[in-house]
């Protein structure tokens, strides 16, 4: 595997791994709430400027929902990574 793509992979899994389920799904929750609202006004853009797809409509949301997750997941991290520093 290239040295990009295992980079990828582990940020990825340091990222989205929590301690707390409920940490997990508030994260999913605000992420695919968030992602989703994100994809209806793209595929109305896109539908507007280029006449409906939905082959585009599927890529876009699934794209925007990976990286709403990944965003926010990250976001998520951060906080409480330093979080925990800060009260250690």
């Amino acid at each position: 595997m290239s040295p990009v793509l295992e980079s990828l992979k582990e940020t990825w899994s340091t990222v989205t791994s929590f301690d707390s389920v409920k940490v997990w799904l508030l994260v999913v929750g605000i992420a695919g709430g968030v992602g989703l609202f994100i994809s209806w006004e793209l595929s109305q853009l896109w539908e507007h400027l280029f006449g409906y797809s939905s082959i585009m409509t599927v890529l876009t949301t699934i794209t925007v929902l990976l990286l709403s997750y990944f965003c926010l997941s990250y976001l998520v991290s951060s906080v409480l990574y330093n979080h925990e520093l800060s009260a250690n």
